[in-house]
């Protein structure tokens, strides 16, 4: 007699749980498989639209800033920013957080400056402690710095001469919209310089890099000491992670 085997047949996973469950069979069948990097989140983002008061708030993780100084200023890049003036010491102060202890991050802002750069400050958490995170404009560069939060790594600018593929190097000009935006990328030990989304610059580095350590402070419009901004600064953000090209690009685009 022909017996037949009934085969019942399981249903089929849907392609994005296919591809984990794919991936999770091949990480446990080679340990030294990598796992992909997590998507960036952002976790502060401090749009300066405020019309009065002495707080900076940030519209998406809490981390809010007290203002010491810089006015609102109508025409910012995203509604208003803040006006600030290297003489009188402006700045705002954000107190450290855990979620800002991390060796990969993202931190952009628009800037305007309204007079000629000389060490104007964007954005630092060298205050209270050394060697982590800074960037600033200088007269013909944008500079910035990373540390391991015990020594510094590397200094990270670009200059007149890095052009990338628009033309605009880092000599900067008065009453004109600038966005930068730096990525330190801890699984690739680079850190990517951009100028209004356009990469200017790529630097390899060595170690582990901090954006902020316990016992710091965070300002936005000085990046240590007197290094002051003067200029509008407007819609400052940080990720907790390196955004891809494409992401970068489209910051370039409010």
């Amino acid at each position: 007699m022909l017996h037949v085997q009934t085969v019942m047949r399981r249903p089929l996973l849907p392609l994005a749980a296919a591809v984990t469950a794919f991936a999770t069979v091949v990480a446990a069948a080679d340990p030294s498989a990598t796992a992909p990097t997590p998507a960036a989140a952002l976790i502060a983002h401090w749009t300066l639209d405020e019309p009065d008061g002495d707080q900076a708030r940030d519209a998406v993780g809490g981390h809010h800033g007290t203002v010491d100084g810089a006015k609102p200023h109508e025409r910012g890049m995203v509604g208003r920013g803040r006006l600030f003036v290297r003489s009188e010491g402006n700045h705002v102060e954000v107190p450290y957080h855990a979620d800002f202890d991390i060796p990969s991050f993202t931190v952009s802002a628009w800037i305007q400056l309204t007079k000629p750069p000389t060490y104007s400050g964007i954005l630092g958490t060298r205050h209270g402690g050394e060697f982590t995170f800074d960037m600033k404009v200088n007269a013909a560069q944008v500079h910035g710095d990373i540390g391991t939060g015990s020594q510094w790594i590397r200094k990270v600018d670009f200059g007149a001469d890095d052009v990338g593929a628009n033309g605009q190097g880092g000599r900067l000009e008065v009453d004109r919209w600038y966005l930068v935006t730096y990525v330190v990328d801890d699984a690739t030990k680079e850190c990517r310089l951009h100028l209004d989304g356009d990469r200017k610059k790529t630097l390899p580095y060595t170690g582990t890099a901090r954006l902020m350590q316990p016992g710091q402070r965070l300002r936005i419009g000085c990046s240590w000491g007197d290094e002051f901004m003067d200029g509008v600064i407007d819609d400052v953000k940080i990720w907790n992670g390196p955004l891809t090209e494409e992401q970068v690009r489209s910051l370039a685009t409010p």
